[in-house]
């Protein structure tokens, strides 16, 4: 690799990319840390080569991408990075005048919430980028987890991963590690993440990780807590999992 490649992250906001920062890469990088959606739009745009990238994105992108092996983040039920705060019981969102904040910082999970509601009540709800004026709020990442939110204050939350698990018993996979399809040559790549997850998995990664959680505002036990909750290492039951998301957004699109 004699050209730096450009690599997208998702930013610090998102702690739950951190066993993929742990090791740095062994080839020269040009580094992209920024929100979910943004990855997508620089990615369709080829202004990035690889990325860590949100699966609400896979079908517009098509066959300019290609999996970068099984890796990515993924969890089976609850995450708590991933939640719905509301003012009111969730099957009321669906009436009339109400309205959702969803974050703008991801589409995918735009796309995940809509899915939910249309599987459980039979209808998705109304979303607004207005938070002073919605009934209920969607976060992601870190903010999902700033326990000094007024919405943490609100009296219905949900977990978005745990509804999914309900309604599909499925795994749900947030992200994925993927290349540009004209990148030929991806070994030190896969190389270099399996590398970081290895490390992640000893005392020393672990603690590491610890860190990372500590740093963005949680207790140790939490920080724990949330990193044994997450799979990184994607397999047969995760590939289950967003094959039917994939499907469900597919349906919508027709």
């Amino acid at each position: 690799m004699r050209q730096p490649l450009r690599i997208g992250n998702v930013g610090l906001a998102f702690t739950n990319a951190e066993p993929y920062r742990l090791i740095p890469p062994p080839f020269p990088v040009e580094w992209v840390n920024v929100d979910p959606s943004e990855l997508t739009r620089r990615m369709r745009d080829g202004t990035i080569d690889v990325a860590l990238l949100p699966t609400g994105a896979f079908l517009s992108l098509g066959e300019s991408i290609r999996p970068l092996g099984p890796y990515g983040i993924a969890c089976r039920g609850r995450v708590l990075s991933l939640r719905l705060f509301s003012h009111i019981p969730v099957v009321h969102l669906v009436d009339p005048g109400r309205r959702v904040f969803v974050t703008p910082r991801s589409t995918t999970t735009r796309a995940l919430l809509g899915e939910l509601f249309l599987l459980e009540y039979g209808r998705r709800p109304v979303f607004t980028e207005d938070l002073a004026s919605a009934d209920a709020a969607l976060f992601i990442g870190n903010d999902a987890m700033d326990f000094d939110r007024p919405e943490f204050r609100w009296p219905v939350s949900r977990d978005m991963c745990e509804w999914w698990f309900e309604q599909t018993g499925l795994s749900f996979v947030f992200a994925q590690w993927v290349v540009s399809s004209r990148l030929t040559e991806t070994r030190q790549l896969s190389a270099w993440l399996e590398e970081n997850l290895t490390f992640s998995e000893t005392p020393e990664g672990k603690l590491k990780l610890e860190a990372a959680g500590v740093a963005a505002g949680w207790s140790p036990s939490l920080a724990r807590l949330y990193f044994d909750r997450l799979d990184f290492r994607l397999d047969a039951d995760h590939f289950f999992g967003l094959a039917k998301f994939q499907q469900l957004l597919g349906e919508s699109l027709v």
